[in-house]
């Protein structure tokens, strides 16, 4: 049962991210403090605020949708193997593979900031 729980944990998140990225791909979202890839670099200017914000958002999605998709393993698990708990214990780290989007567009957002104090 555990197993059907984080599975389902994982393929929710993953589908609550894709849906709050789509609004930021679409520049919905302006500088706010609570929502959004807010780096240094992002509150310079609206327009570094809408590029890092589609940037990293374009980059979540593809991640977030493998997180959703890899979510339905457990769930399939649980029902059919003995070893589902070792399965599901093996699939927690899947959270910290959405730090790499953020990276990215941490590095991103200091590329601008070195082509801005270049010009």
């Amino acid at each position: 049962m555990i197993n059907f729980v984080i599975g389902l944990c994982y393929s929710v998140t993953g589908i609550a991210i894709v849906l709050l990225s789509k609004p930021l791909v679409a520049h919905k979202i302006g500088p706010n403090r609570w929502y959004g890839f807010r780096f240094r670099e992002s509150f310079s200017s609206e327009e570094n605020w809408y590029r890092i914000n589609e940037y990293g958002a374009r980059r979540m999605i593809p991640w977030a949708l493998f997180l959703a998709i890899i979510g339905l393993v457990p769930i399939g698990f649980a029902m059919l193997s003995p070893y589902s708990e070792l399965l599901c214990g093996c699939l927690t780290w899947l959270q910290a593979m959405l730090l790499i989007p953020i990276f990215q567009a941490w590095l991103f957002a200091k590329s601008l900031s070195i082509q801005e104090q270049a010009s």
